[in-house]
């Protein structure tokens, strides 16, 4: 059996690993006991909200290969796609890796997705990601100014 398997313990794994990854890349960020954000980040006078979701390696039924299988609905019993009124930023973290891909929330389209280690083992995936979900939630931002 796994260590570490329950859902609490995948969850809390995922959070820590989401705020050591955003600290790396030299924001500040902290712990959120908030409805739907786990996570608060900021810079200078911009702050992101997060999200996040976690996921250890699973075997694929239909092909046996080694997958991480995040749910990226919200709620408990009818998932509803990313609402980015609530947060701003999904991080989807590979527990196993201890890496994260982030997503702006307006980018997401889809309730679960599948990613193969090899996605996670990209050197710069941290750091280009989170680059990219900032910048597109600060646009979106001044668009509905």
């Amino acid at each position: 059996n796994m260590i570490g398997g329950s859902a609490t313990t995948t969850g809390l794994q995922g959070e820590f690993i989401t705020l050591a990854a955003i600290l790396d890349l030299g924001w500040k960020a902290g712990h959120a006991p908030m409805d739907g954000v786990d996570v608060i980040a900021w810079s200078g006078n911009d702050f992101m909200r997060v999200q996040v979701k976690s996921a250890r390696l699973r075997k694929q039924r239909d092909r046996g290969a080694l997958t991480y299988h995040h749910q990226l609905g919200s709620g408990r019993d009818k998932k509803t796609r990313p609402d980015q009124r609530v947060y701003d930023i999904l991080a989807r973290v590979a527990i196993d890796q201890r890496r994260v891909f982030f997503v702006a929330a307006c980018g997401v389209n889809k309730l679960s997705e599948r990613r193969s280690p090899e996605f996670y083992a990209q050197h710069d995936l941290e750091e280009s990601s989170w680059l990219r979900a900032v910048e597109i939630v600060k646009e979106t931002r001044n668009e509905q100014r």
